[in-house]
């Protein structure tokens, strides 16, 4: 399945089921296609398309399963590519192809097939045998067509597609062999990224005109998406839980920013001190559209925002820095930046940002100000009135109805102004058309989650003394280490923080993932922090042979406990609210796919009595 789709004029999409055409691009929100089958031409929403996908698109993979010598391979040929980009020469693709002891062709393919998915493993070696559902050509018609592509409609002269039908035509009679339909060529020129079009017909100073940001400076970015900040903060103002209206704190705030738009891309709220759960989110939340989220808190406004972003500033905080976020943002292009110590003009836009909503803050009930001296006499949790989902619906409102249409004095216009201007263009600026959107999300969503390794036995998976079951295990129990076969094999397994009812096991022959449920259907579903909290109950009550049924039984006196107690303590209040938050949260975030096994989540539960683990990956 691809990982990108750029909607521009000609793209095959697909309206209500049925086979439709982009005509013409009318805003970052709609679009003109043609009905075929109805031939009919019509404006539509962009969310209400569905994007297609191709069978011959490499399939799901789980980035920890790469071997490190295929990583570095794949690491050693996007270098390749870069030079490639670099010098746009074919003595340079001369010189990488005699290094890697490779066809030129097949240095050409390598940056075609990273330019056009935009991840690194599309450049990981290829595993030997055929590839499942392959419809490529002999390498012979595979080698002619690349090279007919590459001399005689990838450079300077900007011949017609024709010249390369006739290359192909001729060469294929010179090996008495049969050519490939002219449509099948015209398709392959389709398919090559427009970036490599410009650059390799244009010019390299066009193509750098039209889409290279500048990624030296700060300053540098000169689109939007070539760098974003990301950043954490306490939010001055005093939230109540949704049964009781009574006070539980303050919430955490997680935003990123575009620098050259000013744009917020994305956010993420929470009642847990800021962790790794809180940069997938907010990252997740940057990437993937906000339509339905938008409508979800009938927010009547837009936010059209979506698109892989090149660069993330962040700082050095150890939430940034977890495996299982670096390896994500690898594997889709994204480079982490880490601020360097002592500079903080490398952050001061997102800053700017937070002081914005800080001093919009101050005018509503329950606000906390900044300070001491600024707060005086005003009781703050005596006059807290909003919920949690409140909250996250004013914020909404006054960050993408009121922030992004207000003039900002850094850039002389308003973001959302920038932004369009941008990418649609004016009579001043060329377009640089849609960002491309991610066509599996829920791979995009489950790379950044945290994992273990784990065996799989005849009561299925083990995880922290809890078991997990599904028929999709049934083929890999007590399956060997095919390197060492006195060793059980090792399964990548992943997993939400905030609902562990559900983890995602990757088949490693059917390269996907399976959602595998409680092997006891019964048992309430709760966070990682509330199960460090059952087993610290336990470990106090002096029990040391923990198993499931013991964590689930002590869950639910727990929680009876808390319920009984919520009206009179704050503490427990925040619990039961964190509850309730995270499991919206996760059933939004992380919608079940109707094709895998899954567990249902029922309303309610509460947090454990310790704090939020700063990198989830500690989930052993």
């Amino acid at each position: 399945m691809p990982k990108l789709f750029h909607v521009r004029s000609g793209s095959e999409v697909e309206y209500e089921g049925r086979s439709a055409v982009v005509v013409r691009v009318e805003s970052l929100q709609r679009v003109e296609i043609w009905d075929v089958e109805n031939e009919v031409t019509f404006s539509t929403p962009l969310s209400s398309l569905r994007f297609p996908t191709e069978q011959e698109s490499p399939p799901d993979i789980d980035l920890s399963m790469i071997a490190p010598k295929d990583w570095e391979v794949a690491k050693s040929r996007l270098g390749a590519v870069a030079r490639l980009t670099s010098s746009d020469s074919r003595k340079a693709a001369i010189t990488i192809a005699n290094e890697f002891n490779v066809n030129v062709s097949t240095v050409y393919r390598w940056r075609k097939k990273y330019l056009a998915t935009g991840n690194l493993h599309s450049l990981l070696p290829r595993p030997r045998g055929p590839k499942p559902g392959s419809r490529q050509f002999d390498e012979d018609i595979e080698t002619i067509i690349e090279t007919g592509i590459d001399e005689h409609y990838l450079n300077e002269q900007k011949k017609s597609p024709k010249a390369v039908i006739r290359y192909v035509s001729k060469e294929c009679r010179r090996l008495g062999i049969e050519a490939p339909s002219a449509q099948t060529i015209r398709n392959r020129i389709k398919q090559i990224p427009l970036r490599e079009r410009v650059e390799r017909r244009e010019g390299k100073r066009s193509a750098k005109e039209a889409f290279s940001p500048n990624r030296g400076k700060i300053e540098g970015a000169k689109w939007p998406g070539a760098l974003i900040q990301i950043d954490h903060t306490p939010v001055d103002l005093i939230l109540v839980d949704d049964v009781y209206r009574l006070p539980i704190g303050r919430p955490y705030l997680t935003v990123a920013i575009d620098v050259f738009t000013r744009m917020a891309f994305g956010i993420a709220i929470s009642l847990d001190p800021p962790g790794t759960l809180s940069v997938q989110r907010c990252l997740s939340c940057a990437v993937l559209p906000k339509d339905e989220m938008l409508q979800r808190f009938d927010v009547p406004f837009d936010w059209p925002v979506w698109g892989l972003f090149d660069v993330v500033h962040a700082d050095n905080a150890g939430e940034f820095r977890s495996e299982a976020l670096q390896l994500a943002c690898e594997e889709w292009g994204i480079d982490i930046h880490w601020r360097p110590v002592g500079q903080p003009q490398y952050g001061g836009h997102i800053e700017r940002l937070m002081k914005t909503f800080a001093d919009d803050l101050k005018e509503l009930p329950g606000a906390t100000f900044s300070s001491v001296s600024e707060r005086a006499n005003y009781d703050s949790e005596g006059k807290a009135v909003m919920t949690f989902s409140a909250f996250e619906r004013w914020l909404l409102v006054d960050l993408v109805g009121t922030y992004h249409n207000e003039y900002h004095e850094g850039i002389k216009e308003a973001p959302l102004a920038r932004y369009k201007r941008s990418l649609l263009g004016d009579e001043f600026n060329v377009p640089r058309g849609l960002p491309a959107r991610i066509a599996d999300e829920r791979k995009f969503r489950i790379d950044f989650l945290p994992f273990v390794s784990r065996t799989v036995q005849k009561d299925g998976i083990t995880i922290n003394d809890i078991q997990y079951y599904s028929d999709e295990l049934d083929g890999w129990i007590g399956s060997k280490n095919p390197d060492k076969p006195t060793e059980g094999r090792l399964f990548i397994v992943r997993f939400d923080p905030r609902d562990l009812s559900t983890v995602y096991f990757f088949d490693p022959v059917k390269r996907t993932y399976y959602e595998v449920p409680y092997s006891t259907p019964s048992a309430p579903p709760m966070s990682k922090w509330e199960l460090d909290a059952v087993k610290k109950y336990l470990h106090d009550q002096g029990k040391k042979n923990i198993d499931q049924d013991a964590i689930f039984r002590a869950f639910e006196i727990m929680d009876e406990i808390v319920e009984e107690s919520a009206r009179q303590t704050k503490s427990a209040r925040k619990k039961a609210q964190r509850k309730r938050t995270r499991q919206a949260a996760k059933a939004q975030e992380m919608p079940t796919s109707s094709s895998k096994v899954s567990k249902p989540i029922s309303d309610g539960f509460i947090d454990g009595d310790i704090e939020p683990l700063d990198d989830e990956d500690e989930f052993e």
